[in-house]
């Protein structure tokens, strides 16, 4: 029997989500299958949802002088929260 999804992925890309071309990226090598696809749930400042501010940081056009937890932001080279 054949499992019914309501996600499919064609090219590369997951159909019926929205799209939102970003400058950080590279080509995955040709014949390579997707093997996990990442979804970020965060909120930017933390737990204030709207403004565009997640979609400003992931195209790199975030001004970090706006609020102070973004200044705090840019100085981290690497965050990990477990």
């Amino acid at each position: 029997m054949k499992q019914i999804t309501p996600y499919e992925v064609i090219d590369g890309q997951l159909k019926g989500a929205r799209q939102i071309p970003s400058p950080n990226f590279n080509q995955r090598p040709t014949g390579t299958e997707i093997q996990m696809i990442v979804v970020h749930n965060i909120s930017l400042p933390p737990s204030q949802f709207g403004g565009g501010y997640i979609e400003q940081f992931f195209q790199n056009k975030l001004d970090w002088s706006v609020i102070l937890i973004f200044r705090l932001l840019k100085a981290c080279k690497f965050l990990r929260i477990y």
